[in-house]
């Protein structure tokens, strides 16, 4: 059975279970006004689905190629609630290492770690309501520091205080250069990049809310070279990947 078949057959029968738990439950409870406009949500919701992009972020141009890799970023599907639970990394001048635990419901897995063994090391926990939302890199040779920005305002720091250049990356507004549609959300779900003994450079796998209509293949390319895929605000030289790194790499 195809997904599109598997999607039309949930929405009829969810639209089956409302049809009679919304007037003899729902309503007579007064829990809703209207078993209309709880169909119609339902049918909305039915329509939305989770896709994955590479993002591009900055750095320095030394360091061996790493990727987290698609195939462990959803080695347990790809939904709205997978997530970054846990941040484990050692910094001290720079980012000397980084490694993410994803997050799934009740199931976490590491991915693996990135950079060198210096450092001090510590770890960033976030709540299961939290997505990283955003980023701010500061680097010059190596990543100098990097600031996860949450949905809910907060900021978590990882390396020093150096830095000659800076690099902004709103997930939402990534998606929107690369793909000319704007996602309802869009955070971190994995890395990839440059590293050695230290940080050299980051890009990242970024999850976001997609319809049923939309389509892998250009939707996930920068449109033109000037056009990464690359967030909001840039200053300084960094490596930048060729437009088909930042395909889309996988559509459900």
């Amino acid at each position: 059975m195809s997904s599109a078949t598997k999607l039309d057959a949930t929405r009829r029968n969810m639209e089956r279970a409302l049809k009679e738990y919304c007037p003899e439950k729902l309503l007579k409870e007064g829990s809703v006004h209207s078993c209309t406009e709880v169909t119609n949500d339902t049918e909305a919701t039915a329509d939305d689905k989770t896709c994955l992009a590479k993002v591009w972020g900055g750095g320095g141009p030394n360091g061996v190629p790493f990727d987290d890799s698609a195939k462990w970023v959803e080695l347990n599907g790809l939904f709205s609630g997978l997530r970054v639970s846990q941040i484990t990394y050692g910094s001290h001048r720079w980012v000397d290492s980084i490694q993410l635990e994803l997050g799934l419901g009740d199931t976490k897995w590491a991915l693996q770690p990135h950079g060198g063994t210096g450092g001090v090391t510590g770890t960033l926990t976030f709540s299961e309501d939290q997505r990283i939302v955003a980023v701010d890199l500061r680097y010059e040779k190596y990543i100098d520091n990097v600031h996860f920005w949450t949905d809910d305002g907060m900021e978590h720091i990882v390396g020093g205080p150096g830095g000659s250049y800076t690099k902004t990356v709103n997930f939402k507004e990534a998606v929107l250069n690369a793909t000319g549609r704007l996602p309802e959300s869009a955070w971190l779900v994995g890395l990839y990049g440059h590293s050695e003994k230290y940080m050299d450079s980051l890009g990242f796998y970024v999850a976001y809310t997609c319809s049923s209509s939309e389509l892998p293949g250009p939707a996930g390319l920068a449109r033109t070279p000037g056009q990464l895929a690359s967030g909001v605000a840039t200053a300084g030289p960094s490596r930048e990947p060729s437009p088909s790194a930042l395909r889309l790499v996988d559509v459900r």
